[in-house]
């Protein structure tokens, strides 16, 4: 991919010192070069623009298309279900050990503290929702696929054995039951828009704990695209 076909915002509260406009240029040079540079790229331009979307449809719609592209790209055969591409994801996620994961997992199992310190929307969504967490959020909309399976009864169950590979699979399974219903138009409600934003956050943390795993740290200098 030609470096001068690679646009992007960046916003940040850095000094700009010689230094630092350096090593910004740098490092996008090596985004630009790397051989996923096309899908990467597509990746972080949704995953920003689901995060400064103020419709909550949009939101969840932009980041999961984004989700979309990284576990098409990363999951294997193209051929499996999308339900299986998507365990396939969760499991190479997994198995990279990330600290920044285990972590974000805990969290959204973890019961809030009461009271709750209403410090950001997603804490104010919850405890508006009676939520004790994100997860007791998706484990109460018992979310079925269309084979019947129940994805928050399969989170409670994660969640309750403190199984970390099983809970991040069955959330992110429930976040693509909540994706289906909103993009085929089953659910069209101001009622759902607070259950938009949980689910949009969520996932946008776990693309982001991709993009650094499987990406950023490091950035791969072996790949390079071939020139």
């Amino acid at each position: 991919m030609d470096f001068l076909r690679a646009r992007f915002n960046i916003r940040s509260k850095s000094i700009w010192n010689r230094e630092y406009v350096q090593a910004s240029w740098d490092w996008s040079k090596k985004l630009a070069s790397h051989v996923d540079a096309e899908i990467l790229f597509r990746i972080l331009h949704l995953l920003r623009l689901s995060m400064l979307e103020d419709d909550q449809y949009d939101r969840l719609s932009k980041v999961w298309r984004g989700f979309n592209a990284f576990y098409n790209h990363l999951a294997g055969n193209p051929k499996s279900s999308e339900i299986n591409r998507i365990r396939n994801f969760a499991k190479f996620l997994y198995a990279k050990n990330s600290n920044w994961l285990k972590k974000t997992i805990e969290e959204y199992w973890t019961p809030l503290p009461k009271p709750t310190p209403v410090k950001d929307y997603l804490m104010l969504v919850l405890t508006q929702g009676s939520y004790v967490s994100v997860m007791d959020c998706l484990i109460k909309q018992d979310f079925r696929d269309r084979r019947g399976t129940n994805h928050s009864q399969d989170l409670a169950v994660a969640v309750s054995a403190r199984d970390m590979m099983a809970a991040l699979e069955s959330a992110l399974l429930c976040v693509y039951v909540e994706r289906n219903k909103v993009m085929h138009g089953v659910t069209i409600s101001d009622q759902e828009r607070d259950l938009l934003y949980v689910s949009a956050a969520f996932l946008q943390r776990i693309v982001a704990i991709g993009l650094n795993e499987f990406y950023f740290i490091p950035m791969k200098p072996s790949q390079p695209a071939t020139q």
